[in-house]
């Protein structure tokens, strides 16, 4: 689990509820690899910020795509982030919790993951 503490001073005006620090010693974004990996290898994957994933809003995961393969139909103006930035509540910092976004939204709270696909040569 991961302890969550808030903080004495909240930036951009508000509403101390509104956020939740990790009780990780850094005030805001960890540098890139300060904690272990999860179980597929994958660093940094919670919280410091959302990650943009190639996938269309859908409302639900009805029809969704096999194998973790990127879900290219539904609302494609809309993409979907993922893990939570560090202004958001514990609810949304998991994996599990996606937000659909405009894809031409900037905000200081938006990066990605460079990922490559690693297909075996025969």
């Amino acid at each position: 689990s991961v302890p969550f503490s808030m903080p004495e001073s909240v930036p951009f005006s508000m509403p101390i509820d509104t956020h939740a620090k990790c009780s990780d010693g850094y005030a805001d974004t960890a540098p890139v690899g300060s904690f272990e990996a999860n179980a597929w290898g994958l660093f940094d994957v919670l919280g410091n910020v959302w990650e943009w994933t190639e996938d269309c809003w859908n409302d639900s995961y009805n029809g969704a795509p096999a194998f973790g393969d990127a879900w290219l139909s539904g609302d494609c103006s809309k993409r979907v982030i993922r893990g939570g930035s560090m202004v958001e509540g514990p609810d949304d910092l998991r994996v599990a919790f996606r937000h659909g976004t405009s894809s031409t939204r900037r905000d200081y709270r938006f990066g990605f993951r460079v990922a490559r696909v690693i297909r075996e040569i025969r």
